[in-house]
């Protein structure tokens, strides 16, 4: 990989090419894709160790998804394809139209790709979990003070501590990757350079452009973990932070 292995293993204590992801969900959702005949679906005890922290994710998540007005569906589907495949989800429509289907049997497949989606139904959930259809927001006043309440950022820092990964892939828009940017892996993981991070900008012209470039990012992110060439994708984004403003990357094929 990019970064300095031995500094790496240092600070996150893994195995070198263990991968977490975090990205956003999607405003618009798909429940039509049925859970793979067979599969038990992960749960927040896969992924935290604090039984009051995943009491605290699950009360949350009742909290909010109990409301009514949130509810848009009874229908369970996998967090992945609820996001993913959802056919106007923008940031994800790089995905869609070119690896959905191999990324998919790479994380059914690999327990060293762990991807989880920042939810404002959810707090935070791996691909791999059962969700339903919801219209819930980090951009609600109400939605996120119920998140910081659950101490959200401290969830994700557990989540990481649990997983050891020796790589980190941050993807999101500013209230989304708020909350990870309070969490104690953030910082120290910038330090370690055990993380990339790519930020979908808002512009008042465009206001949309931020995930079109996101979604490039994010389709050639998931070429390059379906066909094992994430060193390619390093080093095409060598630094450790990149927005939407601050581009980078060329039409390399991986």
């Amino acid at each position: 990989m990019g970064t300095d292995v031995s500094t790496t293993r240092e600070y996150l204590h893994g195995v070198v090419d263990k991968v977490v992801v975090f990205s956003p969900c999607s405003e618009s959702k798909c429940d039509q894709v049925d859970i793979p005949a067979g599969f038990t679906p992960k749960n927040p005890s896969d992924y935290l160790e604090s039984i009051a922290l995943r009491d605290s994710l699950v009360k949350a998540r009742q909290k909010v998804l109990d409301d009514p007005s949130v509810q848009k569906g009874n229908k369970s589907t996998l967090a992945f394809d609820l996001y993913v495949k959802a056919a106007r989800s923008i940031a994800y429509k790089g995905i869609r139209e070119s690896c959905y289907i191999d990324l998919r049997k790479k994380l059914l497949s690999s327990n060293d790709l762990q991807w989880f989606f920042l939810s404002g139904g959810y707090g935070v959930i791996n691909a791999l979990e059962k969700a339903q259809k919801y219209d819930a927001s980090f951009y609600s006043p109400r939605i996120k003070r119920i998140w910081q309440e659950a101490k959200l950022s401290v969830i994700c820092d557990s989540i990481v501590q649990k997983l050891s990964p020796s790589h980190i892939y941050v993807f999101g828009s500013p209230k989304y990757l708020d909350f990870l940017k309070e969490a104690a892996f953030y910082g120290e993981a910038m330090g370690s350079g055990a993380i990339k991070v790519f930020e979908a900008l808002r512009e008042p012209r465009d206001v949309y452009k931020g995930l079109r470039w996101l979604s490039e990012v994010l389709q050639k992110f998931a070429k390059a973990v379906v066909s094992n060439r994430l060193t390619g994708f390093d080093s095409e984004y060598p630094e450790k932070y990149y927005n939407s403003k601050k581009q980078a990357g060329t039409n390399n094929v991986y």
